[in-house]
């Protein structure tokens, strides 16, 4: 996937999330990814984070569908949810909003790494 399709995937999982665990009113909503990222704090910390998100999807309130349970229990897909140093919405920044070389256009694959996290992603975002 090319990086400006993954950073969509990103934040709109990021927007359902935020929906979900009730800090933002609907999944469109401006601002849903940021409260996301907000309400996961300032911490560099990924496994803090990944427990702060836990905490969030874990409240009494909060009612998770099967998607959402599905993807909840994905360590890579959460892990690239609640990074603080995104690579993927950087990389995805920098070639909507920079002025990448030619090969910021080409489809390449990702890295290998982030494969089972991104496919997580997918199938969160593109659950009907």
């Amino acid at each position: 996937m090319d990086q400006i399709r993954l950073r969509n995937l990103l934040n709109v999982a990021q927007e359902k999330l935020a929906t979900t665990a009730g800090l933002a009113k609907k999944t469109s909503s401006p601002g849903a990814s940021l409260a996301w990222r907000n309400a996961l704090g300032h911490s560099p910390d990924t496994p803090e984070r990944l427990a702060v998100a836990k905490m969030l999807l874990h409240q009494p309130h909060v009612q998770l569908d099967e998607p959402t349970r599905r993807f909840v229990s994905s360590d890579e897909g959460m892990r690239l949810v609640v990074e603080k140093d995104s690579a993927i919405r950087d990389q995805g920044d920098k070639v909507a909003h920079g002025t990448p070389a030619r090969h910021g256009y080409v489809n390449h694959p990702s890295d290998p790494a982030e494969a089972g996290g991104l496919l997580a992603l997918a199938d969160f975002v593109c659950a009907t």
